[in-house]
């Protein structure tokens, strides 16, 4: 789990962050599977939250897989 974890995330959201980590890493390096999995819970919670054009390249190439 990340550092500073958003007191908004639920169990659900946890378990998410897991798989999308898990998923994340066996395509990208391991710190940016760490921000790619964070990322997408935080979409999740704040619909419309956008990110840099790199970070939204890498949440595409994992929403493709």
């Amino acid at each position: 789990m990340p550092e500073g974890l958003d007191p908004l995330w639920n169990s659900s959201d946890k378990f998410y962050y897991a798989a999308t980590f898990s998923k994340a890493a066996s395509i990208l390096d391991v710190k940016r599977a760490h921000i790619v999995a964070e990322a997408l819970v935080n979409r999740r919670l704040y619909p419309g939250i956008q990110y840099s054009a790199d970070l939204e390249r890498s949440i595409k190439l994992i929403s493709r897989e």
